[in-house]
């Protein structure tokens, strides 16, 4: 069995980039997948270097994962296949189960 876990930090290309693998995958195929929670992330910055320490920024990351399962040998050379093409904003994490 082959999971792969797909995180972006944009929502939309993660999920057009999840319907471009499900209509390459045909129905045929046993290809299942759930969405994973999302992680979120501040940063803080000082605004003033020199003085000023009470102002501050603060910037927000969000980061969203999905996961897909493929159960037979097949299913995963397609879906490895597909995910050499994939957009540069999206990571890609392999996890083999026998």
């Amino acid at each position: 069995m082959l999971k792969v876990r797909l995180s972006s930090f944009n929502k939309k290309t993660l999920s057009l980039f999840i319907k471009y693998v499900y209509y390459k995958t045909n129905s045929n195929l046993e290809v299942s997948g759930r969405s994973l929670k999302s992680r979120k992330s501040r940063l803080t910055l000082l605004r003033s270097p020199h003085v000023n320490k009470k102002s501050r920024e603060q910037f927000e990351f969000y980061s969203f994962n999905y996961l897909i399962i493929c159960n037979t040998i097949f299913e995963s050379e397609i879906l490895l296949r597909l995910l050499r093409s994939k957009p540069i904003c999206v990571k890609a994490h392999i996890i083999i189960d026998f």
